[in-house]
This record gives C-alpha cells, sequence and structure tokens, in this order.
C-alpha cells in the first residue's frame, strides 16, 4: 500500500510541477498590434496530450513548455488563423481562433527651417494620435525653442498612440539656419 502511496504522489508531483499556467484568455476574437509577442495553448494543458500548431496564413512560432505552447511575435498586420490539435492516444480534437493584427502608424513628423534666434514653434505630427510626446533638444511641453541655439539640424522624437492602440514612433527635425549677413546700404 505504502508503494502505491508513493507512485501516486509521485505523479501527482510531477504532473503539477511540469504543467504550465494556461493561456488566461479566450484568444479568438483578440486584436493585437505589429511586434507583438503573445503565447497561445490549450486553456487545460494535458501532460497526456500531444498538440500540434498552425497559423495562416504562415507566420514563424516558436513551441515553449514542451510543445504544449506556443509564442508567437506578430511580425506583419493581417487576420491570422491559429489552430491547435489535441490528441491523446487514437482521439483528436481541433480549436482556431482567429487575430487581427494592426499594422504600425508611422506619423508625419514635423521638418522645418528657422532662422537663428526666431523663437518657439509649436510641434506637430500627423496622424497626432492620443497622448503624444515630443522630445528633443530646444523641445518643452510640444513646444521648439530656437532662441540660444546655435545654427544646425536638430532631431524631433515622437511617440503617441494610434486609434487602434498601437504605438507611433516617429522623427523629424528642424533646422536652424544663420541669418544672413547684414546688408549695407550705400548709395552712387
Amino acid at each position: 500500500m505504502k508503494k502505491i502511496f508513493l507512485i501516486l504522489l509521485l505523479l501527482i508531483t510531477y504532473i503539477t510541477g511540469n504543467t504550465q499556467i494556461p493561456t488566461p484568455n479566450p484568444a479568438d476574437g483578440n486584436t493585437y498590434c505589429v511586434n507583438d509577442t503573445k503565447v497561445y495553448g490549450d486553456e487545460n494543458i494535458d501532460p497526456l496530450a500531444d498538440y500540434v500548431f498552425t497559423i495562416t496564413p504562415a507566420t514563424p512560432f516558436n513551441l515553449i513548455s514542451n510543445g504544449d505552447q506556443i509564442e508567437v511575435t506578430w511580425s506583419n498586420s493581417g487576420v491570422y488563423t491559429i489552430e491547435i490539435e489535441k490528441t491523446i492516444g487514437t482521439c483528436s480534437s481541433t480549436s482556431q481562433a482567429v487575430i487581427t493584427v494592426n499594422p504600425i502608424t508611422i506619423p508625419n513628423v514635423i521638418n522645418e527651417v528657422l532662422c537663428q534666434g526666431s523663437g518657439t514653434v509649436n510641434l506637430s505630427a500627423i496622424p497626432l494620435g492620443s497622448n503624444p510626446v515630443f522630445s528633443g533638444i530646444g523641445v518643452t511641453n510640444g513646444i521648439f525653442d530656437a532662441s540660444g541655439l546655435n545654427p544646425g539640424v536638430y532631431q524631433i522624437d515622437f511617440s503617441s498612440v494610434d486609434i487602434n492602440g498601437c504605438p507611433m514612433i516617429g522623427t523629424g527635425s528642424i533646422t536652424i539656419t544663420q541669418p544672413p549677413i547684414s546688408p549695407i546700404i550705400f548709395t552712387n
């Protein structure tokens, strides 16, 4: 009796120690952004089952947790179908989830030429998105101040979130030029 109890205890310890945490939410209908990395698998991973995953259109993925789950970095926008086939012995079942991956929006960020000492410029990007942030030398609260800056090209970095909740990152520039040499007034 002790031997059976010990074997049962070891089996339970093995199964609970090697079972991965299941994917916490149903995946069907989820929307992500390009470059998001997600893990997919059976809600209740069965250590006695064999799993086969496919993604259509074909997208690379990594098998993780003894092949019970996959990790996908969505590198292209589009609509994808993930299929998982679960087999135990001679019986199998299949499930599918449709995933939408939104593209990254690349905004058109300000590119402007200013004369040295010409003051301030309100920065802009199209689209602006929500929670826009501009940064760079001479930038404070979305305003570029050319006062005191030497002639040259100043990079303006921009980040925001688009209408799909995806990140928007872009760069622009403001070029400060020297004013022309003051004219000399003369007469003939």
